[in-house]
């Protein structure tokens, strides 16, 4: 295998009509949708946040060349394991239901990550941070900060849509993948994509009590964003997991 692809052939990302040709339109407001997260809202909590099981490491930042921050925590020696969370969720949460205790305990190195606009992590306005190849490309630069070259990826929900965009723009950083609560290339329906953001968050906030308290209103576009793209910009994952000449589940 040849030396994997670097931090600096990901910071100059061209974001031009070539690579966004493929990106849905914004749906627009979904009322069908808005009253099925009514009807949500209405049956109240169905889960509470899990305690964390140990302390979190202290949080570090790696930083794009335009100076968006991506917050993480490292915990742990040897092969490193990239776990990458849910929409809603931040870095703490596989130190709560301890799956990262386990990998520490069986000789792993863990690195756990805060999406763009999430908890510590920068929340840009300009949805173009939002699309793959740059989600992918901030993923690289955590890996170059701490020095690794390739690594296991274990994601669910937008964790496993982010893998997906690691495996299609830099798939030679991944060991293996681990893609839950994700269907690769298959958009969310657009009649929840035309939620509004606003919604979202209180469906977030209640279904699941303690959730989300990280979250600031500065966050919303940002946010909003990142729920846009489950819809807008999916294309090419499936394909890229299966050219990965690595174990995929």
């Amino acid at each position: 295998m040849g030396s994997a692809s670097s931090t600096a052939e990901c910071e100059h990302i061209q974001i031009d009509e070539s690579y966004i040709a493929h990106v849905k339109p914004d749906p627009g407001p979904s009322r069908l949708g808005e009253f099925l997260m009514w009807i949500a809202l209405k049956l109240g909590p169905t889960e509470q946040l899990s305690n964390l099981k140990e302390p979190l490491p202290p949080t570090k930042f790696a930083v794009m060349s335009d100076g968006t921050r991506i917050a993480y925590v490292v915990k742990g020696s040897g092969n490193p394991v990239i776990l990458m969370p849910g929409a809603s969720c931040d870095k703490s949460y596989y130190f709560r239901y301890g799956l990262s205790a386990m990998l520490v305990q069986s000789g792993f190195q863990v690195i756990c990550l805060d999406g763009l606009a999430h908890c510590e992590s920068d929340a840009p306005t300009d949805w173009k941070y939002y699309l793959q190849k740059p989600r992918a490309a901030g993923v690289v630069r955590v890996m170059d900060a701490e020095g690794i070259q390739t690594a296991h990826m274990i994601g669910y929900s937008m964790g496993s849509w982010t893998i997906c965009a690691v495996a299609q723009f830099f798939p030679d950083r991944i060991l293996s993948a681990i893609i839950g609560g994700w269907s690769p290339g298959v958009s969310r329906p657009a009649l929840l994509a035309g939620i509004s953001t606003e919604t979202w968050i209180k469906v977030f906030k209640s279904t699941v009590v303690g959730n989300m308290e990280w979250y600031k209103e500065s966050m919303a576009t940002g946010f909003g964003h990142v729920l846009m793209m489950f819809y807008r910009d999916v294309h090419g994952q499936e394909e890229a997991l299966v050219a990965l000449n690595v174990p995929v589940v």
